[in-house]
């Protein structure tokens, strides 16, 4: 029910920060997944719905339109995968003061690079199925440290004096995924679909230890 784009869903504060305005990010926001991605959504899906074919290269070799499809397909991709590299380069690069940031996106370039030699088609669904279970938690995590934790407030003053991985936010995760492989595998589940179960699992721990932690800061001098 949730494939790769959920990746794309959580990721989307990192480019709305290159907004002017709060609107700005909002409305993106809203246009992009709210509109565009679901009218991208159905349009592609009529041309399959017209041929009986649901590879794409198949719909448009048989439409006459294999060239134009297999130059799009190739663009495509280049998009999606600077996007990628954007993202998981500057991740990795917050982990950890004094990284350079050209040296961790050359590094994640030679390492998807590799990945891309391996029939890793193969394990396509298995992959999809597993970023549908260990994203959405992360998303869980951004609105309970957002909303409570900060009260809607996060000055980078704060956020540069805070160590670089949370521990309380890092199991909240990790008892959310493992939750949600669970109800994958048919162990426990919630609510029948793994994605949910993860993300319900996630936003009670973190709201459990966000909760617990409150007092402590609340007697902190500011």
């Amino acid at each position: 029910m949730i494939g790769s784009y959920i990746a794309d869903v959580i990721i989307q504060p990192g480019y709305s920060r290159f907004a002017r305005a709060r609107s700005g990010a909002v409305w993106g926001v809203y246009i992009a997944l709210g509109v565009v991605f679901p009218a991208i959504q159905f349009f592609s899906a009529l041309p399959s719905m017209r041929t009986g074919q649901t590879n794409i290269l198949e719909v448009m070799a048989l439409l006459g339109l294999a060239l134009p499809a297999f130059a799009l397909l190739g663009l495509g991709a280049w998009s999606s995968n600077v996007l990628c590299l954007y993202s998981s380069g500057l991740s990795l690069a917050t982990l950890r003061r004094g990284l350079n940031l050209k040296f961790v996106i050359l590094a994640c370039g030679m390492i998807g690079t590799a990945i891309a030699f391996v029939p890793i088609q193969s394990y396509l669904i298995n992959f999809l199925v597993g970023l549908g279970i260990v994203i959405p938690p992360i998303g869980a995590i951004y609105c309970i440290d957002y909303l409570l934790r900060r009260r809607g407030e996060a000055p980078f003053e704060q956020i540069e004096a805070e160590p670089a991985v949370r521990w309380p936010a890092l199991a909240a995760w990790g008892g959310g995924a493992l939750l949600g492989f669970a109800s994958f595998t048919g162990t426990l589940t919630l609510t029948g679909v793994a994605s949910f179960d993860a993300l319900i699992g996630t936003l009670v721990i973190m709201l459990a230890s966000t909760l617990a932690a409150a007092p402590k800061r609340q007697q902190q001098p500011i």
